[in-house]
């Protein structure tokens, strides 16, 4: 039930954007607080074109929208400890078509709304989570290592009026 409403949730909001096209450069200009996406606007509906194709591409919405919904346990039950450190490669910002995407004169890629409030509530914010997250891009800097939860459970500790004394 979990994907098939995390899917329906993907599917209305790319379908939303894509309809919403035309004001995407608008949208980025407003979020990256950068006037070059209006100045430059049929490149940046391009890009914004691409951003959705690569939302498509990747689900990272239907991703993260399974990961909220999924109850405590199942989250528990695939625990993975991530290891690594960001190469800025671009592959995780939808396979290097993310509108916010910049590279500087080196070829490293940089995020014009990283570490902004917008960023944090997005799955890159998260990025990475998991082995099947870190295949997803093809990342050549983070794995993931399943790792053994034990859940601590408090104990009753007999009568719960104090001690009782003999």
């Amino acid at each position: 039930m979990i994907r098939l409403l995390a899917r329906l949730i993907d599917l209305v909001t790319r379908t939303a954007m894509w309809l919403l096209l035309p004001v995407g450069p608008v949208a980025a200009a407003l979020i990256a607080r950068n006037g070059d996406y209006l100045r430059h606007y049929p490149r940046s509906l391009r890009a914004s074109a691409s951003h959705l194709r690569g939302l498509g591409r990747g689900q990272p919405i239907r991703r993260a929208v399974e990961r909220w919904l999924a109850s405590g346990e199942e989250a528990i039950e695939t625990r993975e400890m991530v290891s690594g450190a960001c190469t800025h490669c671009g592959r995780c910002c939808l396979e290097k078509a993310c509108i916010f995407l910049r590279y500087d004169e080196a070829g490293r890629s940089r995020c014009e709304i990283y570490n902004t409030r917008f960023w944090s509530l997005l799955p890159c914010g998260d990025y990475p989570l998991s082995a099947s997250e870190i295949a997803q891009y093809s990342c050549p800097s983070y794995s993931a290592h399943t790792v053994r939860i034990i859940p601590i459970r408090a104990l009753p500790l007999g009568n719960e009026e104090g001690p009782q004394r003999a």
